[in-house]
């Protein structure tokens, strides 16, 4: 039986030096990844870029595979931070359903266009083993879970299960915000992105 593939990091870092050090990791293999591809990089390359030997990244990650997914999951707790930064600053009974979605939908944008490069190899380009995929699906249904609760609260809701409805806001606006940046329509500018899509969402919300 072939052995299982670690996709976790080796060890958390505990002392300042080594956080630095992982922090150093992840933010090369933010570079390699976007240069180099996943197929074409390598642990050697990002060791490299980061300025530390090979050894001292296999202590923290035993693959290139970990690192990605570390990335991932990172991109995706950042969404859900987001979203969550933007409910609590809003009275979401009473304002306009349309206001609510407008900044998600242009964050959700920033952070693909952030890094348009490293995006497509995280969501398109990435061989992920089955668990790595679990680990990454478990982070985005917790952030489903919490849209689910947010729209249980907006008066111009009116879904017949908001959990359900949740999941397809969050994987439309991540999967057309994901197409946009890599491929867009001729003449349409970020600005004009973002009003389509919250036609699109308010419109499916408040049916």
């Amino acid at each position: 039986m072939a052995r299982k593939k670690r996709i976790n990091p080796r060890k958390s870092p505990a002392q300042e030096r080594s956080r630095f050090t992982v922090e150093q990791i992840i933010q090369a293999a933010t570079q390699v990844f976007a240069e180099w591809g996943y197929a074409g990089a390598t642990t050697n390359h990002i060791a490299e870029r980061a300025g530390v030997s090979i050894g001292s990244l296999y202590q923290y990650f035993p693959n290139k595979e970990a690192i990605l997914v570390t990335l991932a999951k990172r991109h995706v707790e950042i969404a859900g931070n987001l979203l969550m930064g933007l409910v609590a600053e809003r009275n979401l009974i009473e304002t306009d359903l349309t206001e609510v979605l407008r900044p998600f939908i242009q964050a959700t944008l920033e952070l693909h266009t952030g890094n348009p490069r490293l995006n497509y190899v995280i969501l398109s380009e990435a061989v992920w083993s089955a668990e790595a995929m679990e680990q990454v699906h478990a982070l985005e249904d917790q952030f489903i879970d919490q849209l689910a609760l947010t729209l249980d609260t907006h008066r111009q809701v009116s879904v017949k299960n908001s959990r359900h409805a949740a999941y397809i806001v969050v994987h439309a606006i991540k999967n057309l915000a994901h197409e946009f940046v890599i491929h867009p329509p001729a003449g349409m500018s970020e600005e004009a992105f973002v009003e389509e899509m919250v036609a699109l969402v308010g419109g499916y919300l408040n049916r």
